[in-house]
């Protein structure tokens, strides 16, 4: 049976947008809508044009625009006739509202919108089952709640509801699949599940390799990317995505002011100061979002100092100092250490291991390792109880990185076992990468203990991140130890 006319027309917009918007061509989306003949799809999108600009810019207007046009939108979708997407895109854009509304550090308001989210997806499956349009939220909701870190457990306590991580990555890998709306979006939701809560960033910077070949290039697309590159500590390959900066002035393309933040880090990790220094300067210029400015500028103040100009540098430390604290992980690190860098120089041995700790994160292992060999000739009373703690723990990440594992764990070890200090964050994570060691060697007992001693740590930097992973590998290690007790037992 063939199409009416006007159907085809519409089916062929449709396709034409998600391009424009999977290609960040946010004005072109814009100037599409007027053809769509259905009122709750123009309403879905132009409020989701906004959502994009908003989250990729932080600006006040389009967060303005946004708030103007929500409840319009919403009117309009839940006046509509009724079919299978319309509680599905309710669901969406109130979901998208309570992340806005979180990382505003509103959460009551995020609460309410998690509710209305949570409301219409249940009411969807209601109506018409189980759906593929469902599966992104409904993944979301599982891989958020299904590891809560205990900062926000009293979130999850408010919603009344539980997650199932593993069954939230599973519906994200089918939503990235087979969904037809907004597509890419699950994609790298799956992208930050993996990295973030399961520690596998390399399978899921294949997945996105794999898909850039498919549809190629875009700037979203190599954005998430050059981000994944720079987690596996591949600055050289962070650097070759990144310098196609021809995104910058293509005609029509949204600019992402955080890839200059990107450009920064992966020029800091190498030691290029000067570049680093411009391009954190590139990136807080006129920025007015909060994601990652404190960090922005903790590094900009570093280059400064690594680059023999701490004068130059105490400038940002002291602003980062008598600033809001407020922000994400890093932006909690930056806030400390800016506070108290604001009052006394780094010493030899600390510019020395945030040396080896970039060149570390960038890849540059060899580099990293000479630094520190130089730092342990120096000795050991001479090193304060931190710097002692550091010292080992990065020597721990280094033999890690490079498949030598008994070294790693004997590194990791030293680290583990000194008094608890400003640096129980690194030992914390030696635990856990002493756990992830054990359960690749099969030593799952082993494993199971090293990681429920991460978790005992309370009060650290970078804490949500590895709770996540801590419960993540704990769920995983009860099955393989029920699997490896029934094997012995045939």
């Amino acid at each position: 049976m063939l199409l009416p006319f006007s159907s085809v027309f519409s089916q062929s917009i449709l396709q034409e947008l998600e391009k424009d918007l999977q290609e960040f061509r946010l004005s072109d989306a814009e100037e599409k809508l007027a053809s769509l003949e259905d009122a709750k799809l123009r309403a879905y999108y132009q409020c989701n044009i906004l959502i994009y600009k908003y989250f990729s810019t932080q600006e006040s207007k389009f967060y303005t625009s946004l708030d103007t046009y929500f409840d319009e939108a919403v009117e309009i979708i839940e006046n509509s006739p009724a079919d299978r997407m319309k509680e599905i895109f309710l669901s969406d854009l109130y979901g998208k509202r309570a992340v806005i509304a979180f990382l505003d550090h509103n959460y009551f308001q995020a609460i309410r919108y998690a509710r209305n989210c949570h409301k219409l997806i249940d009411k969807s499956r209601e109506k018409y089952g189980d759906d593929i349009e469902q599966m992104k939220i409904r993944g979301l909701f599982n891989a958020l709640l299904g590891a809560i870190p205990r900062k926000y457990q009293w979130i999850s306590n408010t919603l009344g509801y539980k997650g199932d991580i593993q069954q939230g990555r599973v519906q994200l890998e089918t939503a990235a699949k087979e969904s037809s709306y907004l597509r890419q979006e699950a994609l790298f939701i799956l992208y930050f599940v993996e990295k973030n809560m399961f520690n596998e960033t390399h399978k899921s910077l294949a997945r996105l390799q794999a898909k850039r070949k498919e549809i190629g290039g875009n700037i979203l697309m190599d954005f998430i990317l050059a981000s994944g590159y720079l987690s596996t500590k591949n600055n050289k390959k962070a650097l070759e995505v990144l310098n196609r900066r021809g995104y910058y002035s293509r005609e029509g393309i949204f600019f992402i002011p955080y890839w200059d933040y990107l450009m920064g880090k992966a020029y800091y990790y190498k030691g290029s100061h000067a570049l680093a220094q411009m391009y954190f300067s590139r990136f807080l210029k006129g920025y007015e979002g909060k994601v990652f400015k404190s960090d922005a500028y903790f590094r900009l103040a570093m280059s400064y100092a690594l680059d023999g100009k701490y004068e130059e540098g105490r400038v940002f430390f002291l602003r980062i100092a008598n600033g809001k604290k407020e922000g994400l992980d890093e932006d909690e690190y930056a806030n400390f250490m800016a506070e108290k860098f604001a009052q006394k120089a780094p010493n030899p041995y600390q510019m020395t291991l945030f040396r080896a700790r970039n060149l570390f994160d960038g890849g540059y292992l060899q580099n990293a390792i000479s630094l520190l060999s130089e730092l342990k000739q120096t000795s050991l009373a001479e090193l304060s109880l931190e710097e002692r703690t550091e010292l080992y723990y990065r020597y721990g990440r280094i033999y890690q990185q490079e498949g030598r594992n008994q070294l790693a764990l004997a590194y990791y070890e030293k680290c583990r076992k000194e008094r608890e200090s400003e640096q129980s964050w690194l030992q914390a994570y030696a635990s856990y990468y002493s756990g992830e060691i054990k359960r690749k060697q099969a030593q799952l007992s082993e494993a199971k203990v090293l990681y429920k001693e991460a978790l005992a740590y309370k009060d650290y930097f970078y804490q949500n991140g590895l709770e996540n992973r801590c419960k993540i590998a704990l769920s995983e290690l009860k099955k393989e130890l029920k699997n490896q007790a029934s094997a012995s037992n045939r």
